[in-house]
């Protein structure tokens, strides 16, 4: 589980690095900055993983595991690294820049946090259909807006609550985001300051609520 005071640190790294970068016109490509893409797309790791961390993600996609716990194992473990390397990518061109920010973010008091579970995505469609393609044809939300990934300390199996990616949405796109998740069916995106009762109870269950809780305002 990622320590608090980092968390509060990359959000307030995403909101410095996506306000400047907002536009409403093009939600499909403004917050998928070139320089931070972790080609996540399910297949081309190649340049962005290492050699070994790719092998042990298709050798498992390739022993026709799709659905089983060792396939969200592989899985979780392809989201842990990208998301950080995303993460230490934008700090360190922040930094560069001299845009990096001064203090962290405690409480929320623009845009909302946005929690994708992966291991419960279908990757039907609906997400980009009905959000002008702010998120992928795999439900992803754009990289830019990634703050970290959350995993249970001790998870169990077969369990999709329990692994989450949490990404900052502007105000901009939060009606956007509002369409994709009333026209999922698979309930992979949902908001952390709304959860649903039993996806609240898992994340308490798991050791994740307490951090998302100590953002709200």
């Amino acid at each position: 589980m990622l320590p608090l005071e980092l968390l509060q640190w990359r959000l307030a790294e995403t909101i410095q690095w996506c306000t400047p970068r907002i536009n409403i016109t093009d939600p499909a490509s403004s917050l998928r900055s070139p320089e931070l893409n972790p080609l996540l797309n399910i297949n081309p790791f190649d340049n962005y993983l290492s050699v070994q961390e790719a092998k042990k993600y298709w050798d498992v996609r390739h022993e026709n595991t799709f659905g089983t716990q060792a396939y969200a194992d592989a899985r979780n473990g392809v989201f842990q690294t990208a998301v950080a390397k995303v993460a230490i990518k934008r700090a360190a061109l922040l930094a560069q820049e001299g845009f990096y920010p001064t203090t962290p973010i405690e409480k929320i008091k623009e845009g909302r946090l946005l929690l994708f579970f992966p291991n419960s995505s279908t990757s039907d469609g609906a997400a980009p259909l009905n959000s002008d393609e702010l998120f992928d044809l795999d439900e992803i939300p754009p990289w830019d807006t990634w703050v970290g990934f959350l995993l249970a300390d001790k998870p169990e199996p077969f369990c999709s609550i329990q692994a989450c990616l949490v990404s900052w949405i502007p105000d901009q796109y939060i009606k956007l985001v509002a369409s994709a998740i009333n026209h999922i069916s698979d309930g992979c995106l949902v908001w952390a300051d709304d959860p649903y009762d039993f996806v609240r109870r898992d994340l308490e269950k798991y050791g994740i609520w307490p951090l998302l809780a100590s953002f709200k305002v």
